[in-house]
């Protein structure tokens, strides 16, 4: 009997200690069960958490926000925050506000175990029951972090398309959650969290696209009857107590708000930047205040003027600078090898090739009228730069042709450049014209308009001009045929210069073309050749004469 009682006493040992080494070696996290608890009534549950740090400060020097989440609605709220010490106050302001404003009494909330959560006397106070997470656990409080991730793809798509600098995300997170809270939710049976909470349905006529250009109207002190009367702005959202809009005005990078306000929604005025790539997006390690771009290079820039701060409980704006990061690029050393896919081609060189090109190519089916066209084209080649058709007569006197053209249709004006000006650069394009039988019927020298470099929304708005369709022009030869119609065809010269033109275009001086003032600009009062908007121009003037 002993005998089997140490036996027994010796496997249980051991498969105790199997057990241990077990568990010390393949000790896993229990998966989590999908949750099917859900608050039966407005503010019965909050679920509270912080998002943060990023990398690139706001305009008012926020790097975090408190996001604050209804089980019951599923709506939430932001606060922007400068650092987590400010997180005790917000809380407590918060859960006082929902009191007044609702006059109900909150029961449970929900947060991770943050000192900054530990408001245990001010609980107890208002009778509120603080439900923790388990340390490395946010899976418990599951509900506010995915709000976390709604907000921040809404947050960053708008920011990125209307390419503001990172500098402005708050604005783009604020008007973000004023869209997500009034956007209809399967969960909610088709309901908004907006009209789950306040039992109405919100009102979207006021839903305008983040960061298009408007006119806000200006105000009438210390103005003269010949001021502007509007000012153009960026739509930024709107203010949380107003009943207006918040707006950056374009020029003067104020941030202003005003209800008498004119959108141009299709209309993204804010030039691409380096500053809008998605880098930026980037936390703070939480042991460093480093950013984890390590190849990155902070520059200061001054931020725009602030009139009034964004939310309600910012403190006013610093004075420090906004930090931009700027990602240095590295250039590989390594040795190019071409691919193996290039090995079934081969590449000869037009002299050496197996089959040139004239032993299939033959001119002995032309005309000679049309051969000699054919041939000519390429016996007077046409000069690409300023430099190589200076040297010539014949392209001197046709760029002379060209800027009297331009002189007597009034084109453009001479102005001094100032600092605000944005300016585009021009270049001659040269052509040789030839008669049916291939002789040189003139030399055609024309300045055209760097057009590429405008933008949208500064130097030119809208576009699109009636193009006539081959189907068109075939519907109209058939209908002359059949009525026997004399045909005459038209063409206006310098039909671009026609146009007026109602955008402040500036372009530099011609080459070739001097100034007596130094530091001038052409200043374009025509549609010109090359600009964006010239078809439009001479579209609507057309139209205009016609009517009349």
């Amino acid at each position: 009997m002993d005998k089997m009682s140490s036996l027994y006493s010796s496997i249980t040992n051991d498969n105790k200690a199997t057990c241990d080494i077990c568990h010390f070696a393949k000790q896993k996290h229990i998966p989590f069960t999908t949750s099917l608890s859900h608050a039966l009534s407005n503010f019965e549950l909050l679920h509270f958490d912080i998002w943060g740090p990023l990398s690139v400060s706001s305009l008012h020097g926020h790097r975090y926000f408190l996001t604050i989440v209804d089980d019951h609605s599923r709506f939430f709220w932001i606060i922007l925050l400068k650092s987590k010490a400010e997180v005790a106050h917000h809380v407590q302001s918060f859960i006082k506000m929902i009191q007044n404003q609702f006059h109900v009494t909150l029961k449970f909330i929900r947060s991770d175990n943050g000192p900054k959560f530990m408001l245990s006397d001010f609980y107890a106070s208002c009778g509120i029951i603080h439900q923790k997470t388990c340390v490395e656990t946010p899976q418990q409080n599951a509900r506010v972090e995915r709000k976390h991730q709604h907000i921040l793809i809404v947050g960053k798509a708008l920011l990125f398309q209307s390419k503001l600098p990172s500098s402005y995300w708050f604005y783009a997170i604020l008007h973000a959650v004023f869209l997500i809270i009034r956007i209809t939710a399967p969960i909610l049976q088709n309901q908004s969290p907006f009209q789950v909470l306040y039992n109405k349905i919100p009102d979207i006529s006021s839903f305008k696209v983040f960061g298009c250009l408007c006119y806000a109207s200006s105000l009438q002190v210390h103005t003269t009857k010949l001021h502007s009367r509007a000012r153009k702005s960026i739509f930024l959202g709107y203010k949380s107590g107003y009943k207006g809009f918040t707006l950056l005005d374009i020029h003067s990078r104020e941030i202003l708000i005003s209800r008498h306000v004119i959108f141009h929604e299709h209309i993204l005025p804010y030039p691409s930047t380096l500053d809008s790539i998605t880098s930026q997006w980037k936390y703070f390690s939480s042991s460093s205040d480093k950013p984890l771009s390590v190849h990155s290079e902070i520059v200061p820039v001054p931020p725009p003027i602030i009139n009034d701060p964004p939310i309600i409980g910012d403190p006013p704006p610093n004075n420090a600078p906004s930090p931009i990061l700027h990602v240095s690029t590295r250039q590989s050393t390594r040795t190019s090898i071409p691919s193996s896919y290039l090995q079934d081609y081969i590449f000869n060189n037009v002299h050496t090739s197996s089959y040139p090109i004239t032993d299939y190519i033959s001119h002995n089916k032309f005309s000679n009228q049309h051969s000699c066209f054919v041939l000519s084209l390429h016996s007077n080649p046409e000069p690409k730069t300023f430099t190589e058709e200076n040297k010539f007569d014949c392209w001197r006197q046709a760029m002379q042709v060209e800027l009297s053209t331009l002189e007597s249709t009034s084109t453009w004006k001479l102005v001094d450049l100032l600092d605000h000006m944005k300016h585009i650069g021009c270049r001659w394009i040269y052509k040789v014209k030839h008669n049916a039988d291939g002789f040189i019927e003139r030399y055609k020298a024309r300045l055209v308009a760097k057009g590429y470099n405008q933008i949208e929304g500064f130097d030119f708005f809208d576009t699109y001009s009636l193009v006539a369709k081959m189907t068109t022009v075939r519907l109209v030869l058939a209908l002359a045929s059949l009525n026997h119609w004399n045909l005459h065809k038209l063409d206006v010269n310098d039909a671009f210069l026609r146009g007026d033109s109602q955008e402040d275009v500036y372009m530099t001086l011609p080459p070739g073309v001097s100034s007596s003032k130094p530091n001038q600009v052409c200043k374009l009062l025509k549609s010109f050749y090359g600009l964006k908007q010239a078809s439009r121009k001479w579209y609507d003037k057309l139209t205009s004469i016609l009517l009349q």
